[in-house]
């Protein structure tokens, strides 16, 4: 009885500690052009996928723009077997890029408590996503999207920059950068998070201290 209700309380504890909905927006493609540098050539496979917790988010807003200071996120971009993790999002929207469109500037930034480059080994990288959407795609500007129904890039054109730097070999400075405009169909969809896999995993503790009890 006593382990049973330390199991609840934990219970209680991790559904009240639960906050947003945890979104996966992800996508593959080309690169179609190489700014600078030899790191990956031009076609290079890639792929990108960026967790981001919604509806928790503050937005400043006007009528011709929407800013989103700098949110925590989990993105991974992967080309050919080299990953690139990037821990910061920041979003700027215009909302008068074209009479009734929606311009939306996604900025991916390396986590770095000291700033970019600051530190050894003088890493720095960061993606960039532009996303041209027609009237009608976004359904509330004041917030993040946590499915295609309310935001539908699809319906738009998006580019992709992604700049890199590697000064551990200095004075030789490995930078790199590309462009692209081509990209599967992007998706976007709710992802389990720890805490939800916590519970299932106390749910199922509960059905086997149960069937002791009943067998004992």
């Amino acid at each position: 009885m006593r382990i049973q209700k330390v199991i609840f309380t934990i219970i209680l504890c991790l559904t009240g500690c639960s906050q947003g909905v945890l979104i996966r927006m992800s996508f593959s493609g080309n690169v179609d052009e190489v700014l600078t540098g030899d790191l990956f050539p031009e076609d290079s496979s890639f792929r990108v996928e960026i967790d981001y917790e919604v509806p928790e988010i503050a937005a400043d807003q006007s009528p011709t723009e929407v800013g989103y200071g700098m949110i925590i996120s989990e993105s991974r971009l992967v080309i050919d077997d080299t990953i690139f993790r990037i821990a910061d999002l920041g979003v700027v929207g215009n909302l008068e890029f074209n009479p009734g469109g929606n311009d939306w500037l996604f900025l991916f930034l390396a986590s770095d408590p000291l700033g970019a480059g600051a530190v050894p080994p003088f890493l720095f990288h960061q993606l960039s996503l532009n996303f041209r959407l027609p009237e009608g795609s976004v359904d509330d500007p004041g917030r993040l999207p946590s499915s295609l129904e309310q935001w539908d890039f699809n319906d738009g054109t998006m580019e992709m920059t992604f700049v890199y730097e590697d000064e551990s070999q200095s004075p030789d400075v490995l930078a790199w950068a590309f462009r692209s405009t081509t990209f599967s169909s992007i998706t976007l969809g709710q992802i389990p998070e720890p805490s939800g896999m916590m519970l299932l995993c106390v749910g199922g503790l509960l059905g086997v201290l149960r069937r002791k009890r009943i067998n004992s």
